[in-house]
């Protein structure tokens, strides 16, 4: 009862929201039905009084839950401490904050344009990438940044990184400066723009070209144990976290377990949630890579086999394997990239359950995040269909 009455106040507000005064009051006896209703129900004695005190305390319960809750601070940006830092830079000195708008929030890190004048190094538009309070994730911008820093020296298509605050305390949050891009996001994981083969074409040169860039200087940041090793453990720890039950996906960390032998390979700096929706798409163009909180050392098989049913939708993997090539990639071996093709698909699926998990405890309050749900029924149908083709 208490997931749905969670996400009856979620939409509740959000129709609310928009003006929709007949909805939200029908949401909110909804909300009372499922609550306090059946309480006032039983201590009805048969009689007139106690029907007179049922309905009045009904319609007042209805009343107290329609009543709008105190509003929360607005979120607010301190512009002047953020100025105060990007002029202690090195290189400026009299650079002037004149606007900042956060323009996404994402399950672990948001976005905040901030527009400037007199920058001396720093360009007119800056992006800053910044932690958020509640991110089951647990990655953060502090390691992200030496792998954006590697990126951008070797020519890969990512915004130019500046400067990373790691402390937290100028704007409440670690947060991590980088040059504006152009474009959006144009898909994700689970919806694909139209068919263009000439964009899949150019996604596949962009990678081969992170593919490409010199590891050696961040060998110091990877753990001796290899990555997938690490990264099946804690994925499974997240899974069996959430507490749910499902046949599939065990037997799924079953089977990465067993065949955990194909992902060895060539070492390069992996994304590892490589799809449009971490891609700035303009003109059908790849602008820039964007959100790097998944970046290791391992074997490039898994950006490609991620980005899988994206390429399918758009061209074919076959289509998005030949370009890659052209483009001086590495194709892996067909075992190594099923591998990969399944444990991206895993790895989603885990995701899911956490973000619905999450959505459903109320611990989201923006509605944008009820297609988690949905996402997560597109994962699981991805998943047993996987496991069925390998006979698991």
């Amino acid at each position: 009862m208490t997931v749905l009455v969670n996400n009856l106040r979620l939409l509740r507000d959000t129709v609310a929201g928009a003006g929709l005064e007949s909805a939200a009051a029908l949401l909110n006896d909804m909300i009372v039905q499922q609550t306090i209703l059946p309480g006032l129900q039983a201590a009805r004695a048969g009689d007139v009084a106690s029907d007179l005190t049922f309905w009045r305390e009904y319609k007042q319960a209805v009343a107290d839950e329609g009543r709008p809750p105190e509003a929360a601070p607005a979120e607010t940006l301190d512009t002047a401490a953020l100025q105060a830092y990007l002029a202690s830079l090195p290189g400026e000195s009299g650079v002037s904050v004149i606007a900042a708008n956060t323009v996404s929030r994402g399950f672990s890190k948001k976005t905040v344009l901030v527009s400037l004048a007199g920058g001396a190094r720093l360009p007119d538009e800056i992006a800053l990438r910044m932690d958020q309070n509640f991110n089951y994730l647990g990655t953060t911008v502090t390691d992200e940044y030496p792998w954006l820093q590697q990126l951008w020296r070797s020519g890969a298509r990512i915004p130019q990184p500046f400067a990373l605050e790691a402390s937290g305390t100028v704007l409440g949050q670690k947060f991590l400066v980088s040059a504006k891009v152009g474009g959006r996001a144009i898909g994700g994981n689970y919806v694909s723009p139209p068919r263009n083969p000439a964009l899949i074409a150019d996604i596949a040169e962009a990678l081969a070209g992170i593919h490409a860039v010199p590891v050696a200087p961040l060998r110091g940041l990877a753990d001796e144990t290899p990555h997938i090793a690490r990264e099946i453990e804690e994925s499974y720890a997240d899974w069996r976290a959430v507490g749910a039950e499902c046949a599939a996906m065990e037997a799924g960390f079953d089977w990465v377990r067993a065949h955990q032998h194909l992902a060895a390979g060539d070492e390069a700096i992996v994304h590892n949630d490589f799809n449009f929706n971490n891609m700035m798409i303009e003109g059908g163009r790849l602008i820039a890579v964007v959100d790097w909180e998944f970046a290791h050392l391992g074997n490039p098989a898994a950006d490609l086999g991620y980005f899988y049913y994206s390429a399918e939708n758009v061209a074919s993997f076959d289509y998005f394997l030949d370009r890659y090539a052209a483009a001086g990639g590495t194709v892996p071996e067909a075992p190594t990239l099923a591998f990969f093709v399944f444990w991206g698909q895993l790895r989603l699926a885990v995701m899911g359950f956490q973000a619905s998990a999450g959505f459903n405890a109320g611990q989201f309050k923006d509605i944008r995040f009820a297609a988690t749900l949905g996402h997560l029924r597109s994962g699981m149908l991805r998943v047993c269909e996987k496991l069925l083709e390998f006979g698991a």
